[in-house]
């Protein structure tokens, strides 16, 4: 058990279990590469991050959150839900969205489009949904695919990718930023629905009517939006403000709390399972409770089956399910923050409402350091090929650049890849090929001139890592100097 410290500078580096792996890792990396060296501070930085990763890691996988993921997953009910998300820091995967849905991060949501613009060129995005198909057998089960664009709606703070492309003229500067998000994010929801129903075409199952839908984050109050800026439009935030925070503290305040009742605790850890549990009820009540009612003497049930039906009849009942769950989830997550009502200031205040990554991640075959963060920011990412990862790391930098409140730390970037704990402990031919994937991004990454530049004056720490695919532990802090 780690002693607890009140100050974490008095904690010794020692003390951390990968301390002597992440030295000899920056000793090595000095006799090859002419660099600054990290200051006792920068390891103790990384350590920490390491070492929260692996406790939310044992909080995910532990006996009291599988029960509340089992029951969160029969309230979504048997439709597999992805989500393809901006690496953006703002926008937490474990808040925003737990692990009931499966999420994909990439730079503005722009994941790659063929050159007809028609369907998805990810090789590895495609193999998840090839996989997802094989998994079925002889079975059907049904899919949705949530392509989100984010803003703040309140605030100059949008979606920094976009902002880019506005600035370089890939986009028409006389559009708002949220306007060309959401029409990008359109454009891979229909690649998405074409790629998928070719791919079910192919193996000879019945193609879906709709696969995916568009929606839009605002992160100021992380709050889940449907037919933005439109007659028909569905905001959680507009939902809870209408009286819907009202209702749910009146039937079930006494079990989960006043509205905004964890505002200060939903990102400290040792909260993280009651805060779980407190989403779970808020949610399963939505979902089940026929007296729920806002907006005067509106039934919420009724409000989002027939707004559902409406606006999305294409859908099966399976698919709506699911969409209902993300609904009513979202509106926990608000309801037990207090995130949908802005302060008096009219300005967000809470963790995430402004760029504040304190450190990156990239993961070409998932499980990326940090993606389920409940305390800090992260700029995560699964990027498709070396290209495109270097590609997300430099749009990374340029906006840490912009919005970097200790000038003075250096950034850090951890390249994650995941492996079976039981191949690692083996150290196995396929453990060697996964050691020699990582170097081969690593080797990429140095041979870049603007990264190599800023790892050289110490401004940027990059640590490669094995994380275990089941559980998302760090196993360990991977050495590739000799490659240099």
């Amino acid at each position: 058990m780690v002693k607890e410290f009140t100050n974490l500078q008095e904690r010794p580096l020692n003390s951390f279990p990968l301390t002597g792996q992440l030295n000899q890792n920056f000793l090595n990396l000095g006799k090859v590469f002419e660099y600054k060296r990290p200051e006792e501070k920068d390891k103790r930085r990384i350590l920490t991050i390491i070492e929260r990763n692996d406790k939310v890691a044992g909080l995910l996988n532990s006996k009291e959150y599988q029960v509340i993921l089992t029951q969160e997953n029969a309230l979504k009910g048997s439709c597999k839900v992805g989500v393809v998300l901006c690496i953006d820091g703002r926008v937490p995967i474990i808040h925003q969205f737990g692990r009931t849905l499966n999420v994909w991060e990439v730079a503005g949501s722009l994941i790659n489009l063929k050159n007809d613009g028609k369907n998805i060129d990810s090789l590895l995005f495609n193999e998840i949904l090839k996989g997802f198909i094989q998994s079925m057998g002889d079975n059907n089960r049904d899919l949705l695919e949530i392509v989100t664009a984010h803003t703040s709606l309140s605030t100059n703070h949008k979606c920094g990718a976009i902002q880019a492309g506005i600035d370089d003229g890939t986009y028409d500067k006389s559009h708002r930023p949220v306007d060309i998000a959401l029409e990008e994010a359109d454009k891979r929801t229909m690649a998405i629905e074409n790629t998928y129903n070719q791919l079910l075409e192919n193996k000879n199952k019945k193609k879906l009517d709709q696969v995916a839908l568009t929606a839009l984050i605002n992160t100021d109050t992380m709050g889940f939006i449907l037919n933005y800026d439109k007659k028909n439009e569905l905001s959680t935030t507009k939902l809870l403000n209408s009286g819907l925070d009202k209702a749910i503290e009146n039937i079930t305040g006494e079990m989960v709390g006043s509205f905004g009742s964890m505002r200060n605790t939903f990102t400290n850890t040792d909260y993280f399972l009651d805060y779980s549990e407190r989403i779970l009820q808020i949610t399963e009540n939505l979902l089940t409770i026929n007296d729920l009612k806002f907006l005067g003497n509106i039934n919420y049930q009724d409000y989002i089956t027939n707004y559902i039906d409406q606006n999305y009849g294409k859908l099966t009942p399976d698919q709506k399910k699911a969409l209902q769950f993300t609904i009513a989830r979202t509106i926990a997550i608000q309801y037990l923050t207090g995130l949908s009502k802005l302060p008096e200031s009219g300005q967000p205040d809470h963790p995430f409402s402004e760029h504040d990554e304190n450190y990156m991640a990239i993961a070409p075959n998932g499980k990326a350091v940090g993606r389920f963060d409940i305390e800090e920011q992260v700029f995560s990412s699964n990027p498709s090929g070396i290209e495109n990862g270097i590609n997300e790391i430099h749009t990374k930098l340029s906006l840490l650049d912009k919005h970097r409140k200790k000038k003075s730390d250096p950034d850090i970037l951890f390249v994650s890849n995941p492996i079976d704990k039981r191949i690692w402990t083996e150290k196995n031919q396929m453990g060697q090929e996964i050691r020699r994937d990582s170097a081969e991004l690593y080797l990429a990454l140095m041979n870049d001139n603007k990264i190599r530049d800023r790892v050289k004056k110490g401004s940027l720490i990059i640590v490669p890592v094995l994380v275990d695919q089941e559980m998302g532990e760090v196993l360990e802090i991977l050495d590739h100097s000799i490659h240099l």
